[in-house]
């Protein structure tokens, strides 16, 4: 009590104002720890909000209609409504040609003893073969890295084959001793359309235009891919198509039917020579 009655007016104003200040301080402590507490929730909840958002990427990748296993079923509900026509084919080849027919008929007399002739006709007319597939028949895509592998249905013929009747040439002649060269003539016109639709069909004249059709069966499929932002660098590059015929077990897979274009570089500027 002696000390303190013996300290100076200034001395005690001094230590008044040092308690007064010890309360602040203390507060001042409280709020930066508060706000730093707030700040590291928040990143807290920005780190978990960003990993939510990539988990929900992932699994939006893993969703994807172009995994191995549900490829096949996304192409079948979707391409079929935009590019299919109303007879659901898709027309993938044509080949135009110039066909020629005859026809000859021998008529003899005796047991072939006393021969009356040969009548002979002929025609030549511009064809075109077109050769179509079916959307609606069983189709195979599977994803093989960046390769979209495409089994086709089989290549068919579109009948009756188309002739220009206006282009179509003719001639005919009968036999020495005989009077029906253009009852002839008139026979073979009216098998025309049956003769085309059986060269339609050969096997030579389908593996003819196997090439042609199989790019066009990979543009279509591109088309689609292009569509649903599937056809880039980092998804699919190469569409390979094969016809069911072609399909032999554990055979390597063939060339890419179609590939994807690496971009075009820009020439430099004149600046940057």
């Amino acid at each position: 009590m002696s000390d303190m009655s013996d300290m100076s007016d200034s001395e005690k104003g001094s230590n008044k104002n040092i308690l007064l200040h010890r309360p602040l301080a203390r507060n001042a402590c409280l709020i930066s720890g508060t706000v730093a507490i707030i700040a590291i929730g928040v990143t807290i909840v920005l780190i978990v909000f960003k990993t939510l958002n990539t988990v929900e990427t992932i699994v939006a990748g893993l969703q994807s209609p172009f995994l191995e296993s549900n490829i096949q079923e996304t192409f079948q509900s979707t391409a079929f409504a935009a590019s299919g026509n109303e007879g659901g084919i898709l027309e993938v080849a044509t080949a135009t040609t110039t066909e020629t027919f005859n026809r000859k008929s021998e008529l003899s007399l005796f047991n072939h003893n006393l021969p009356l002739g040969t009548t002979v006709s002929e025609i030549q007319l511009p064809a075109t073969y077109r050769y179509h597939i079916d959307l609606n028949a069983p189709w195979q895509l599977s994803a093989r890295q960046n390769k979209c592998v495409v089994i086709a249905p089989e290549l068919k013929a579109s009948l009756p084959v188309a002739f220009d009747t206006g282009k179509m040439k003719t001639k005919t002649a009968s036999g020495w001793a005989r009077w029906d060269k253009h009852e002839n003539l008139k026979a073979l016109e009216h098998n025309l359309t049956d003769k085309l639709s059986t060269k339609a069909m050969l096997p030579e004249n389908i593996d003819r235009i196997r090439d042609e059709a199989r790019l066009s069966i990979a543009k279509f499929i591109q088309n689609w891919l292009l569509n649903h932002e599937h056809w880039s660098n980092d998804r699919f590059t190469e569409i390979i198509v094969l016809f069911p015929d072609e399909i032999e077990k554990n055979a390597p897979l063939p060339p890419p039917t179609l590939r994807l274009k690496p971009p075009v570089s820009s020439p430099p500027s004149k600046s940057a020579l």
